[in-house]
């Protein structure tokens, strides 16, 4: 076991204008990235770098919230080292809350795929600029096609 800790990597402006998609419409339409070109992005650029959900006290994946929502904590891991844990809200497609009792695998399994977005975006940068939605910042790298503020998943507009 090494005791140098790895560097988190830099992934801001690695994302170009055809990794980002169109989803929705009305107040809910939202530019987004693929969870799958995410992740592809991470092997790329992150190598070693993984995903991982961390269990709850109970032994499940989804975490109770004091409100009596779902949770679930993403942390990325690269050997024996890891960033800190990243707490993702388990919500619908409309981002509200969904209750403890009610939460489907479904839920699950997309919350699990925007918590890996989310986590990428705080701790790697990668597209954190969708998150940030800084529209004043918006600018297009014409001669590369990297879009330096752009959408990561569903979120409403």
């Amino acid at each position: 076991m090494s005791d140098i800790t790895p560097a988190l990597p830099n992934l801001a402006g690695v994302i170009t204008l055809s990794d980002i998609k169109q989803k929705g419409s009305g107040s809910y339409a939202a530019d987004y990235i693929a969870w799958a070109k995410v992740m592809q992005l991470i092997n790329q650029h992150a190598n070693g770098w993984l995903p991982e959900l961390i269990s709850s006290h109970e032994g499940g994946l989804v975490h109770k919230a004091p409100n009596g929502t779902g949770f679930i904590c993403v942390q990325f891991v690269n050997g024996n080292h890891g960033t800190p844990v990243w707490p993702f809200a388990i919500t619908d497609n409309r981002n509200n809350p969904i209750a403890f009792d009610k939460i489907s695998a479904r839920d699950l399994a997309d919350s699990h795929r925007r918590g890996i977005c989310s986590a990428a975006a705080a701790f790697f940068s990668l597209g954190y600029e969708l998150w940030a939605r800084d529209r004043k910042s918006t600018r297009l790298n014409s001669s590369h096609q990297i879009i330096s503020y752009a959408v990561f998943c569903l979120k409403k507009k």
